[in-house]
């Protein structure tokens, strides 16, 4: 499946629609999830603070919560009870580019 990557780039990547696929995408570790509006799911490390990660800016106003390292955008199958395609909505992010340089 499609998931829209958010680490100090914006990427569009493809993963596996379950949970070991989208762990090695994280680089390991507990993950979390956060709904968001339609039909989006952000999938963050659980903790990724406490790891040292760095503060994802970008990932932190998409999610209206604060996101540390890497984020992941899928969609939400609910009748399946699985993950799906990144929502069409998310795909604008691609345009934000570097994180880096948007900061400066």
């Amino acid at each position: 499946m499609k998931a829209l990557k958010i680490a100090g780039v914006v990427s569009l990547c493809d993963v596996g629609g379950d949970l070991k696929s989208l762990r090695s995408k994280l680089l390991g570790g507990d993950v979390s999830t956060i709904g968001l509006i339609d039909g989006g799911v952000m999938i963050v490390d659980a903790n990724g603070q406490q790891h040292g990660k760095p503060y994802n800016q970008l990932a932190s106003l998409v999610a209206h919560t604060a996101v540390y390292g890497i984020a992941l955008i899928v969609g939400a199958d609910d009748a399946n009870d699985e993950f799906d395609d990144v929502p069409g909505k998310y795909l604008a992010l691609l345009s934000c580019g570097d994180q880096e340089d948007a900061a400066h």
